[in-house]
């Protein structure tokens, strides 16, 4: 899951006060909150990741907190395995 590891590092976000043209890096969120809330910013860019992607979602099942690939089945087309090899 590297690729999805480097997109969260990616996302940049604008500054939310007035007339402020800062925009806001990974880093920067690093850098300014404290380790609760900078992993619930993780958490945030993650879930946000994943429902933008064609080729991941999180696993179906209720009780894994996994992010799979999906595999489509190229015979049936429509067909997406949604295996998580850690349930």
């Amino acid at each position: 899951m590297s690729a999805l590891s480097n997109s969260v590092k990616m996302v940049a976000y604008e500054c939310p006060f007035d007339d402020c043209n800062l925009v806001l890096t990974y880093k920067n969120y690093l850098n300014l909150l404290c380790k609760k809330d900078f992993e619930k910013y993780k958490r945030f860019l993650v879930d946000r990741i994943v429902e933008q992607s064609v080729k991941h979602t999180w696993c179906p099942n209720p009780k894994c907190d996994k992010i799979i690939k999906l595999h489509i089945n190229k015979k049936d087309l429509g067909f997406i395995n949604v295996n998580c090899k850690f349930c």
